[in-house]
């Protein structure tokens, strides 16, 4: 989880707001404290599977790509300076 936890830090409020927000859910949560932490659990599962994928596809493809990048620059010989265009 300690990969996940930038993905948990960025979804958690979106995802709580959404599920919060839908019809009925917070009347339902209200009527009880078993319902309220059943509520809370569901919550929290779809935290972690929504943050499993961002994870899976946002951070480590991103990371792929980052490493594609450096390979192509490293095998082109860029040298980190300003490329010019000489007239």
């Amino acid at each position: 989880m300690g990969n996940m936890s930038y993905s948990i830090y960025l979804l958690h409020g979106l995802v709580i707001t959404i599920f919060i927000t839908r019809p009925g859910v917070m009347p339902y949560a209200l009527e009880s404290n078993e319902k309220s932490w059943m509520v809370t659990a569901t919550v929290f599962a779809i935290i972690i599977a929504t943050s499993i994928v961002s994870f899976a596809v946002i951070e480590r493809g991103g990371i792929r790509l980052g490493r594609l990048c450096l390979k192509l620059i490293d095998e082109h010989g860029w040298t980190g300076q300003r490329c010019t265009l000489k007239s």
